[in-house]
């Protein structure tokens, strides 16, 4: 998930370039000697600092600093009141049990602890107003939840991400909160809350989309036998995301679509919908067909199959075929579309797409990959365990039209593209920006940080950076396995 990449560590100090600026100003503008701390700017020398001036210090502080600016004057109170509006420090705040492993690990900093209901009251007080993504993982008592849902009152209206797991969360504290938070784009109360899943899910949707009818991005309880798109995805006219399938029952099983005449409602009043999600789900003809008469078939831009949807490879051809504005598409694990054919039909079928994914354990081989990159101008290509390729993989790729069109490339677990191949990729597809590679294993007798001294990725990297983009490098036995993006 990504909340868990964006959280903030609480003894960060401001970026390098950051805090040189900051030195500089304040040296300008009050004679001191510069710092890269702004605890040093309390007690007297705050009234020698132009107000707007203390407020560019708090947005480049940490929130321990805040702390100690905030108690030292009325103007200190005041500067970060208004600094902590837009602070990276302070956007999210994730309560969470305190973890053993995660202690074990040093991974302490990535979330808040939950201690008590004053301690997250306090937080609420000082930094709410810049709270954009709260995430509660934790919580029984009710006074804890009651101080969790302060933080949302705080934050109001500015609260885009809503994300709750493993709660003693009611629904009308949840309700409550999403009332505080009318501008709302996204909330996740799908997973281990018990007192919320009690109720229907019917009644949950309508309840909720009453009191944030902009959500975007909407995970609730499943149905017993239902999707979402089959539910209640008709309810929040303004999701991006129509999902298929039913992922988040255990054990999990597939899902075949047979309320047609919900799917047609959902297709019909989601009308900001771009994207389907047929993971966990059985896509037959007739749903194909039924999606092909609504507005899905121009509306369309996003087509995830993966990983676990059953798909027959002419079913992915009709699509498209009919979904004209289709850009981007995801097949499922281990899809067998029969080789090169289908590659060629799927490309005279729909040149425009910018973006694939083979998904896992593809069987297609560099001419496939070839054919691909030739037809289309890929912007964004995911290779994950793809046994077939070979090192030729990368001569097919700089020499089609991709080479000059890729942005991301993401390669996981495919063993003919070394560090070398990386580092070829880099230097001949000049828009490429944003690099994910990641190993199963590294060789015995080699050590677990052996990429982070690799010549090749270390050189990567370096062009990478120079674009603004990133190179992200992970070994599955020290790190577990991936996230499939």
């Amino acid at each position: 998930m990504k909340y868990a990449a964006q959280h903030w560590r609480d003894g960060d100090s401001a970026p390098p370039s950051l805090a040189r600026a900051r030195g500089a100003t304040l040296s300008a503008q009050t004679g001191m000697a510069s710092s890269t701390s702004a605890a040093v700017i309390t007690g007297s020398t705050l009234s020698r600092l132009p107000h707007d001036t203390l407020v560019l210090a708090c947005s480049w502080s940490t929130r321990k600093d805040l702390l100690a600016i905030r108690g030292s004057s009325s103007a200190g109170r005041d500067a970060v009141r208004r600094a902590v509006i837009g602070h990276e420090d302070c956007k999210l705040f994730w309560a969470k049990r305190q973890s053993p492993w995660l202690v074990n690990v040093g991974a302490t900093s990535c979330g808040d602890p939950v201690q008590s209901a004053k301690s997250i009251e306090a937080f609420a007080r000082v930094f709410g107003g810049g709270c954009r993504e709260l995430l509660i993982h934790a919580g029984e008592s009710e006074d804890v939840m009651a101080a969790l849902q302060s933080i949302s009152v705080a934050a109001n209206p500015s609260l885009d991400d809503l994300v709750l797991t493993n709660s003693a969360m009611s629904l009308d504290m949840l309700l409550d909160m999403c009332s505080a938070s009318p501008r709302l784009k996204r909330i996740h109360a799908a997973n281990n809350l018990p007192q919320i899943a009690s109720v229907p899910v019917l009644e949950i949707a309508t309840r909720i989309t009453a009191v944030c009818p902009m959500l975007t991005h909407v995970y609730l309880p499943e149905h017993e036998t239902l999707s979402p798109v089959e539910t209640w995805c008709m309810h929040f006219p303004h999701l991006k995301m129509l999902r298929f399938g039913r992922v988040l029952t255990r054990p999990s099983t597939i899902h075949t679509p047979t309320e047609f005449r919900k799917i047609e409602e959902s297709a019909a009043r989601c009308l900001h919908a771009t994207e389907a999600d047929f993971n966990n789900c059985v896509v037959l003809p007739p749903l194909v067909e039924c999606l092909l008469q609504t507005p899905l078939s121009s509306r369309l831009t996003t087509l995830k199959l993966g990983p676990s949807a059953q798909i027959h490879p002419d079913s992915v051809l009709e699509c498209a075929r009919g979904f004209i504005g289709l850009r981007e598409l995801e097949l499922p694990t281990r899809f067998d579309g029969g080789g090169l054919a289908f590659y060629d039909s799927l490309t005279r079928a729909r040149p425009e797409l910018t973006s694939f994914d083979f998904g896992q354990r593809n069987p297609a081989d560099d001419a496939c990959v070839k054919l691909l990159c030739e037809r289309c101008c890929l912007q964004s290509m995911c290779l994950y365990d793809m046994p077939s390729l070979t090192p030729s993989v990368v001569d097919s790729v700089l020499a089609s039209p991709t080479s000059q069109t890729l942005q991301k490339v993401q390669i996981y677990f495919v063993n003919a593209l070394a560090p070398a191949a990386v580092l070829r990729l880099v230097v001949g597809c000049t828009s490429l920006r944003d690099v994910r590679w990641e190993k199963n294993h590294y060789p015995q007798n080699q050590s677990v940080r052996q990429w982070d001294t690799d010549e090749h990725l270390i050189a990567a990297r370096g062009i990478l950076t120079s674009r603004g983009g990133t190179l992200f490098v992970r070994n599955a036995r020290y790190h577990g396995q991936p996230q499939h993006h």
